[in-house]
């Protein structure tokens, strides 16, 4: 039988919690003051922290390239000062190459510290995207000029867009500070309703305010839906600090699971053998066990036998 004569629960905890740690702060990029405060913080805090960063990004993989009417009948997608673009930018998203350089450039801020007696508006700071945390929706810059830092030049227009893992949604093209315009729910829902961006909250009057209201609220980390022909819409929404909700709940359910695995393996000594078992190992004398994350996700990763334990 595994023996874990050090196993305690408590243990075990702070171990995946400098895990977690290590795996933040050498993820992200950070400055001495960003550290600092990094440093300080808890493992559910850091967790969300990386991943409120990571969903700014888009994996570069194939995708089906889904067309809004919105977009194919705008009057930027059929300008030829613009088409080119856009035709070279679609390309990108349909064969999987990288988008990054068409992101904002505050993508590579997953944290800045704040000084809580000078509140700012949530739009202002550079860790937050409203637009993506509202409504699953990114905005890509159009031009394919290089600029700086990795970048393509800044464009007023933006292509707004939703992904999933083998689907890309793109909406419409619009003005640069288009973040609250809710014509970008009405056509997710009236082209693509199901896709899993926003969804519809049955029952629930829809909230009667315009653009600037909308823009007001999320400055100050206040949700609201959408009216989209009578129905209440809400999209993933964010936390009165602006983080991504299901950044705030994968984390909680992360941490979750790391403790009731350490609490499985304090209290039943043959839970971590039979666990290695169903991987393939037969036996590990004093097991290390570490907080880890691979390409199938988060889980546990016992480095003597280099197994990685997905957790339940």
């Amino acid at each position: 039988m595994t023996t874990l004569p050090w196993a305690t629960a408590s243990r075990l905890m702070a171990t995946f919690h400098d895990d977690i740690r290590a795996f933040v702060l050498g993820s992200i990029r950070t400055t001495p003051q960003t550290r600092r405060a990094l440093e300080a913080k808890g493992a559910i805090e850091l967790l969300i922290v990386f991943g409120n960063w990571r969903r700014r990004f888009v994996e570069p993989v194939r995708r089906k390239v889904h067309r809004s009417r919105e977009f194919m009948e705008s009057r930027f997608h059929r300008d030829p000062r613009y088409a080119g673009e856009i035709a070279a930018l679609v390309a990108k998203i349909q064969d999987g190459r990288s988008i990054e350089p068409h992101l904002s450039t505050r993508v590579n801020d997953a944290y800045v510290v704040r000084d809580p007696s000078k509140p700012k508006k949530l739009s202002a700071r550079q860790d937050v995207d409203m637009l993506l945390n509202d409504w699953g929706v990114h905005h890509l810059h159009l031009s394919s000029q290089p600029w700086r830092d990795g970048f393509n030049a800044r464009t007023k227009l933006l292509l707004m867009a939703g992904f999933t893992r083998t689907d890309a949604y793109l909406l419409d093209i619009m003005d640069h500070d288009q973040w609250s315009n809710d014509q970008i729910v009405r056509v997710l829902v009236r082209e693509w309703d199901g896709a899993g961006f926003v969804g519809p909250l049955n029952g629930i009057s829809p909230d009667a305010i315009n653009t600037d209201q909308r823009k007001g609220l999320r400055d100050v980390g206040v949700n609201a839906t959408v009216n989209v022909d009578g129905v209440a819409y809400y999209g993933t929404g964010y936390t009165s600090d602006g983080s991504n909700s299901a950044a705030v709940m994968e984390a909680m359910q992360v941490h979750r699971r790391l403790e009731w695995f350490a609490k499985e393996v304090e209290a039943d000594p043959g839970f971590l053998t039979r666990t290695l078992l169903q991987s393939g190992v037969k036996t590990v004398a004093d097991p290390d066990l570490h907080f880890h994350v691979s390409a199938g996700g988060w889980g546990v990763y016992e480095a003597k036998s280099r197994t990685f334990l997905t957790l339940p």
